[in-house]
């Protein structure tokens, strides 16, 4: 047996999938109690380097005195028990509140993830990626465009 044949069952396929040129977020009326969606956001203009988190989606109005907004928590803090309205000063707990036109960088997993597969493709594409985040590092540090 060569060594193809022996790891082939370890091998996993993904099937070719169509990425679109927008972001498809997860739309704030079809949201789930408890359920994990993932924040994409890009830490440059060029949307080369990705950050993704994931937070828990715990409602839709959670505080009496506010209408229309939706509540996260970091996972972190919500795997280690704490939640919302019972949590303490010394609970470490980071928590979202986004009104109806906000949140466009929440993501069911499956939509973040073609949003990372379209950031791989540009990436891919690009011959000077590390050079390009370089430069947009100074400028920001600098404050100016460089050519």
């Amino acid at each position: 047996m060569d060594i193809d044949q022996k790891f082939k069952p370890d091998v996993k396929s993904f099937p070719a999938t169509e990425l679109k040129s927008y972001a498809e977020p997860a739309s704030p009326d079809e949201m789930h109690h408890g359920r994990v969606y993932f924040v994409l956001q890009f830490m440059d203009r060029d949307l080369l380097v990705p950050h993704l988190y994931p937070l828990i989606f715990l409602g839709h109005d959670l505080d009496v005195d506010n209408r229309n907004l939706r509540y996260f928590q970091d996972f972190e803090s919500y795997i280690a028990g704490v939640r919302y309205g019972s949590h303490g000063e010394e609970d470490s707990a980071c928590f979202h509140v986004y009104g109806p036109e906000d949140g466009k960088h929440i993501f069911d997993y499956e939509y973040a993830l073609k949003g990372l597969m379209s950031c791989a493709l540009t990436r891919r594409n690009m011959v000077d990626v590390d050079q390009r985040i370089r430069r947009l590092a100074e400028e920001a540090q600098s404050g100016e465009p460089k050519p």
